[in-house]
């Protein structure tokens, strides 16, 4: 998946890389589980699968604080380490 270009329209929730865009991460549908954030994103999108919600957090297990990252247009490499989708 690493390396995949860009494409408009895409399917699901979808990380991306800064420069070049690159997709580095991809999920299907929202399962609320906790997950990493692929290192090389910067950004995501939300082409398909119902998501609503996607907080990210800075620690490996998501506890703390947690930024809507649907609503973040962009992010360091590694300001967030996991995050959540429903």
């Amino acid at each position: 998946m690493a390396g995949e270009p860009f494409q408009s329209p895409d399917v699901g929730l979808v990380f991306y890389s800064a420069y070049p865009t690159e997709v580095v991460g991809r999920q299907a549908t929202p399962d609320g589980l906790c997950h990493r954030v692929p290192a090389d994103a910067r950004w995501l999108l939300t082409w398909s699968g119902g998501f609503g919600s996607v907080p990210g957090y800075r620690t490996a297990d998501c506890s703390g604080p947690a930024a809507e990252l649907n609503n973040v247009h962009s992010w360091s490499t590694g300001f967030y380490l996991t995050y959540r989708a429903s």
